[in-house]
């Protein structure tokens, strides 16, 4: 959705280390996700967090600030870029456990930021492109080879929210 990727992309600016976890993510998963991580804010729904103390913001309140003539469409108040040190942490990307409990890796911003690059690169992404996001941004491959990849090259994203393998 649109609110994620303004979220992810707010997380970077910020300086702060987003988690990302599958929508389909099983309870039992969720929270040792949460557990392990640590987090001060969630955004979901109120099953997302099992830890006292953490805030929930619902997606819903972000979707409307993305909306046309939702609170967010007025200017924010602007400020400088966040620098963070090379080699920090900027996001967390669980794997999918197939092989056993799913486990986090760390991506660093610099790594990211070069796998979106090396990505448009290798896939010939122009600024005239639209890029369909097929792929879940809980994937790496979604969240860098699509989403990353396009921004970087200047190209657009088109969101999809389904698709269909038996059409």
């Amino acid at each position: 959705s649109l609110a994620w990727v303004a979220l992810d992309l707010a997380c970077q600016a910020i300086g702060a280390v987003s988690v990302i976890v599958h929508p389909a993510t099983p309870a039992a998963t969720l929270a040792r996700i949460v557990g392990e991580s640590s987090p001060r804010v969630v955004v979901g729904n109120d099953s997302c967090s099992t830890r006292e103390g953490v805030a929930v913001i619902p997606l819903e309140e972000i979707e409307s600030l993305t909306r046309p003539g939702g609170n967010g469409t007025e200017s924010p108040r602007r400020s400088a870029p966040c620098d963070p040190p090379v080699g920090t942490t900027a996001t967390v990307m669980y794997t999918s456990g197939s092989t056993g409990e799913p486990k986090g890796a760390e991506l660093t911003l610099e790594a990211m930021r070069s796998n979106a690059a090396l990505t448009a690169d290798a896939l010939g992404i122009v600024p005239e492109d639209v890029v369909p996001a097929v792929l879940s941004f809980s994937h790496s491959a979604g969240r860098t080879a699509l989403l990353h990849a396009a921004l970087c090259a200047g190209a657009a994203v088109a969101l999809v929210d389904r698709i269909d393998l038996q059409a």
